[in-house]
């Protein structure tokens, strides 16, 4: 059974399955629903259930198509966007999930795909321990972090994925969320928290300057954050390249634990 939703309020409101969505993916979910106003070919939501199996397919028309379920359901959710035209470009999904419908579009519509992220989604829920040397931004450090940031992207993704005039904002509205670690009162180390739905909290932007790396401000800061969601009663999230062995494991050793695999696929 396919069932289409004319937007994302009544999606939120009326779909049995939103309870469903995991802790990871809602708040993705959720907030993309909020800007869909009508079905359209490249903006749309729709289900499918099938044997006790379910699929969940949003796009906002604006960032990657998401899909939440069963992998089985991949193939039937391929055929109703190209059966009618729909839009994609791009998808942010677990692994398995992911190459199920890209294999599936590419049988269907000879499209090649990419993998253009490959991460791991890290999860913390016990107490760690925090560094003296980690301390909370102030105002007083936004400019340097304006540049880390932009660091941070560039060789995150290759280049900025926000504007500049959208970073400088988040960190006049958010500095009390950015962590810092100094060294002869010169920023080295940075990272954020960040609310991610009602039951987590995330740790992101983590950066250290080159010149001081292989020093463990990494574990540090992560550590610091951790400790301040989970005393908050949240589950600490943290998002790594799977290619990045070395950060991967400093937040191991921290506590954190790898709960899933999601890639973001983008097609020609």
């Amino acid at each position: 059974m396919i069932t289409i939703y004319d937007n994302g309020f009544e999606f939120l409101e009326k779909c049995p399955y939103v309870d469903r969505i995991s802790t990871i993916s809602s708040p993705f979910f959720k907030g993309n629903c909020k800007t869909i106003r009508a079905f359209t070919n490249n903006s749309y939501i729709f289900t499918i259930e099938e044997n006790e199996k379910i699929i969940l397919v949003v796009a906002d028309g604006i960032h990657n198509v998401l899909l939440e379920g069963d992998k089985e359901l991949a193939s039937r959710a391929v055929d109703f966007i190209v059966d009618n035209n729909l839009l994609i470009e791009s998808i942010l999904t677990n692994y398995e999930m992911a190459i199920s419908f890209s294999e599936s579009l590419k049988e269907k519509t000879n499209r090649e795909y990419e993998i253009t992220l490959d991460m791991d989604i890290m999860t913390l829920n016990k107490k760690t321990n925090k560094s003296d040397l980690v301390e909370i931004a102030t105002k007083n450090d936004i400019e340097a972090l304006y540049q880390y940031m932009q660091d941070f992207e560039n060789e995150c993704f290759g280049s900025l994925r926000n504007s500049l005039d959208y970073l400088y904002a988040r960190l006049e509205n958010e500095i009390d969320n950015y962590y810092v670690i100094r060294e002869n009162s010169k920023i080295v180390a940075m990272a954020r928290k960040s609310k991610f739905g009602d039951d987590a909290g995330a740790l992101n932007c983590v950066y250290t300057n080159p010149q001081y790396r292989n020093k463990g401000y990494c574990k540090k800061l992560a550590s610091a954050i951790a400790r301040d969601i989970v005393d908050d009663n949240r589950t600490a999230i943290l998002y790594v390249d799977r290619n990045n062995p070395i950060s991967n494991k400093a937040y191991k050793d921290v506590g954190f634990e790898i709960f899933i695999r999601q890639v973001e696929i983008h097609f020609n």
